[in-house]
């Protein structure tokens, strides 16, 4: 009998697990220092966006963390079937035997310093269990091309209104792969909340133009009374009013007055967002 498992990235499963389980990625990241692990808030957002893997011996302690008492189902390796799942190839025998080595790795945590991510583990486990082959030859791949980009850690706000950018050296500079970054991006900056959705999802790193003013309808970040938000403008040139709107109509419009003060960071560029 065939278990069918949700097709799932390790990224996603973490995120899920951890608003399960009700944490902050700062609660997180004072759990884990109880296992020697010392890691930033902004790292564990990468694990969830997708953006770097933590290694197995981080992976393991998140799982405790978030009461993941069954491993093997979270990551669909039950089963008499192939499941694609967690970004592998999972099959039956030979995954579940790895994957038991995982398990007993995980007892001796406190011995070991395990390096790498699961992914490299899987893939060198299932080499060694395959049989000696000559492999045809193939060109070698292309080396992969890379931009480093400034990202703020304040978020920006779908939502009601985040501060951002009270420190001007509050950002760190991060990697990313470049075709997922557009050409026209000066910075990135995480978003907080679901006013958005679903174009934008929370925690989501969007890529911005600096620029003093966008023109109607289009999705920017702004600064409004020291608060900043992530939203769509919208010009009444008729009214002569000013409003920033929500994707997410629980959300209600925001009224630019005469006295507030008001200024655009720049435009959200969507095409290529980092999610």
């Amino acid at each position: 009998m065939t278990m069918d498992y949700p097709l799932q990235t390790i990224a996603e499963l973490l995120k899920t697990k951890r608003k399960a389980a009700r944490l902050s990625v700062a609660e997180v990241a004072a759990h884990l220092q109880s296992y020697n692990i010392h890691l930033s808030p902004k790292t564990l957002y990468g694990y969830e966006s997708g953006h770097s893997a933590p290694d197995l011996y981080t992976l393991l302690a998140l799982c405790e963390i978030y009461g993941v008492t069954d491993i093997m189902a979270e990551f669909g390796l039950k089963g008499n079937a192939p499941q694609k799942n967690a970004g592998l190839l999972v099959t039956a025998e030979a995954d579940q035997t790895i994957v038991r080595k995982l398990l007993a790795l995980k007892t001796q945590r406190n011995k070991y310093r395990v390096e790498g991510s699961i992914d490299t583990y899987l893939c060198e486990e299932r080499e060694a269990l395959q049989p000696p082959r000559i492999a045809p030859y193939t060109m070698p791949p292309e080396e992969p091309q890379w931009v480093e980009m400034r990202v703020f850690h304040e978020s920006a706000a779908a939502g009601m209104g985040n501060y951002l950018l009270g420190d001007a050296q509050n950002y760190e500079f991060m990697e990313f792969p470049s075709d997922s970054v557009p050409s026209q991006a000066d910075f990135g900056i995480y978003i907080s909340g679901d006013s958005m959705t679903p174009l934008i999802e929370d925690e989501q790193i969007v890529w911005v133009k600096a620029m003093p003013q966008i023109e109607d309808n289009e999705i920017g970040i702004f600064i409004l009374n020291n608060r900043s938000y992530c939203k769509k403008i919208r010009i009444d040139y008729q009214n002569s009013c000013v409003w920033l709107l929500s994707l997410n109509p629980a959300y209600a419009p925001i009224c630019i007055q005469s006295e507030d003060d008001f200024q655009t960071i720049g435009k959200v560029l969507l095409h290529g967002a980092a999610s």
